[in-house]
């Protein structure tokens, strides 16, 4: 072979396109992609051990918050149950006035204001007395509204001396 015989191409382009530079170009890519492929992996399996990480502490804290949820749940319970068993004992002492709420409805209303009071721990006592009032006002207004219905519907009948008219208290 002389030197005659080897051509070489103008410009790189060519070379590139030609078999001896199409070889040499694949063995560089190939020497270059494999150590980016390798740190490819590392960076997958470190974002996979990451992300089970954070899903194991996620189990974790979604783990308690039920725990959480739960005793507090059963605490309430707890208290209603328990205060209606002291307001029950109470009612054995006391003769509550046959115009206000019976002893249900009355114990019923108690304990909207202990759930008034946990759903607004912020509220100064002047609020929640506020909030007290606007309950107590809307049960009776709606207890009105009930009474239309039960007589218009033909469920029941007015008790004597009570008037329709009464203004809600």
């Amino acid at each position: 072979m002389t030197f005659e015989s080897i051509t070489m191409p103008a410009t790189v382009w060519q070379w590139a396109r030609s078999d001896h530079g199409l070889t040499v170009l694949s063995t560089i890519l190939s020497i270059i992609a494999l150590p980016v492929a390798i740190a490819a992996i590392i960076v997958g399996v470190r974002g996979i051990r990451e992300a089970r990480d954070l899903f194991k502490k996620l189990e974790t804290t979604l783990n308690q918050l039920v725990t959480d949820i739960k005793e507090n749940a059963l605490r309430e319970t707890l208290t209603v149950a328990t205060s209606y068993a002291a307001f029950t004992r109470a009612l054995q002492a006391v003769e509550l006035d046959p115009m206000e709420l019976p002893k249900d409805g009355a114990f019923a209303l108690l304990t909207s204001f202990h759930f008034q009071k946990l759903l607004n721990p912020s509220y100064t006592p002047e609020q929640s007395s506020e909030l007290q009032k606007l309950t107590r006002k809307s049960v009776d207004v709606t207890a009105h509204g009930y009474v239309e219905m039960l007589l218009k519907s033909g469920l029941g009948t007015m008790k004597d001396g009570i008037e329709l008219n009464d203004p809600p208290r």
